[in-house]
């Protein structure tokens, strides 16, 4: 049997406008924030030394905190062979920087990317996942979360956030304004700013995810194996007890698979598709490929 050939894979144009539109939405959004701030009276170097304190933090501590919260840690090929093997082969194939591989005990089935670097990211499995999934889907799943990096998105959701962290810090610490005003108008610019961050992030989140799984389905060309490997960590999730998903509330956007919504509202504002949508897009794509097979036969 001859080998498939590698497709050739470039970052998602549609996903990149979606990126810049999103960073340049909430830049006009935190301009207007900071000028309400200014506005009411807190003074100029108190907001530039919040903002850059929020943002180092951000981009230093992010990955660090995002592993230690999955109690992660990194494993060696030697520790893990099959796991390294698997993620070797899918980054020549990606033509991207190999990851660190670390491994979380949690029950919960997930995997997510970290990293505001790809020459320095970090892919986590969790022992829930790793333990679900035949070879083959655990192979889309890794695939999946390399397209994130192919899409270099990674870097962009991180920073995405700091727009809504400096929010919500004000938010948490704005009641210590003296003036009324001056406190209300200050409390009501940083919910506003925090909620529309929240709300535009959810929105680049749930497309950055569709994208890495078209992304993932061509580099291994088996959509059906990302759509198994969706439908069993969905039902996975959705056995666990609300104290083991808990773990992962704090890293929803970044994961592989998002929590169960269980309103409607939840899941319109929900941080992943659901997992019907998403499978639906792969079963086209596996009949797409099947089509295109059966020509070229």
């Amino acid at each position: 049997m001859s080998a498939r050939p590698t497709p050739h894979l470039e970052a998602d144009r549609g996903l990149e406008a979606r990126m810049s539109i999103t960073l340049f939405l909430l830049g006009l959004l935190y301009v207007a924030f900071v000028a309400t701030l200014l506005l009411a009276g807190v003074q100029a170097l108190v907001v530039v030394l919040v903002a850059a304190v929020v943002l180092v933090a951000q981009l230093l501590l992010a990955e660090r905190g995002t592993l230690h919260a999955l109690g992660a840690t990194t494993v060696s090929p030697a520790a893990e062979p099959q796991l390294h093997a698997a993620l070797d082969r899918l980054c020549v194939q990606a033509d991207v920087p190999k990851p660190r591989l670390a491994l979380s005990p949690i029950a919960a089935p997930n995997a997510l990317m970290v990293g505001r670097r790809r020459e320095k990211a970090t892919l986590c499995v969790t022992e829930g996942l790793r333990t679900r999934l035949t070879p083959g889907e655990l192979e889309a799943v890794l695939a999946h979360e390399l397209a994130h990096l192919v899409n270099r998105d990674v870097a962009v959701m991180t920073l995405a956030s700091f727009f809504g962290l400096v929010a919500g810090f004000v938010v948490k610490f704005g009641w210590r304004i003296p003036h009324a005003v001056g406190k209300l108008a200050v409390l009501l610019a940083a919910t506003v700013t925090y909620v529309l961050s929240w709300l535009l992030l959810r929105a680049l989140s749930r497309q950055r995810e569709l994208v890495a799984d078209r992304t993932a389905a061509l580099l291994t060309g088996r959509p059906s194996a990302l759509a198994s490997a969706l439908l069993k960590t969905d039902a996975g999730m959705a056995r666990l007890p609300e104290k083991d998903l808990r773990a992962l509330a704090p890293v929803s956007a970044l994961a592989f698979a998002g929590l169960p919504a269980k309103h409607r509202l939840a899941r319109l504002v929900a941080d992943h598709p659901s997992t019907e949508c998403r499978v639906r897009a792969l079963e086209r794509m596996e009949e797409q490929l099947q089509g295109r097979a059966v020509q070229r036969g």
